[in-house]
């Protein structure tokens, strides 16, 4: 089990190059982000505590860090779906119609590498 520091009460892991690293508990303003609309009507999600950082993930589904992105990336930007099940709301009246389109998972074609020799 990992010690927990006495003065702030985070779990404080020991590691070779730094005599210790703590992580956050969820609950500081590192770890809250506000939704933002943009203007193309996608959503970003900014840091509460630095102003411009950005949730961002790469092509393959890392993330990037956060000091490395701007409000005009590509990867920054979110698409909100639409709740398939039940409604989430209780007011029934209020429900507003969507069709659910169900696109079969696309597979990237192979890249074509030349063959032969190079003279």
């Amino acid at each position: 089990m990992n010690p927990q520091c006495a003065r702030c009460g985070k779990i404080v892991y020991p590691t070779e190059k730094v005599s210790c690293l703590d992580t956050p508990n969820g609950r500081s303003r590192e770890c809250i982000f506000s939704e933002i609309v943009l203007e193309n009507n996608y959503t970003a999600l900014q840091n509460a505590k630095y102003e411009g950082w950005y949730v961002a993930f790469s092509r393959k589904g890392r993330p990037i860090k956060a000091s490395r992105t701007r409000q005009n990336q590509r990867e920054v930007h979110f698409i909100k779906r639409l709740h398939a099940g039940p409604p989430p709301f209780p007011n029934m009246d209020q429900s507003k119609h969507f069709e659910f389109i169900r696109f079969s998972p696309t597979s990237r074609a192979k890249r074509n590498r030349k063959s032969g020799t190079v003279s």
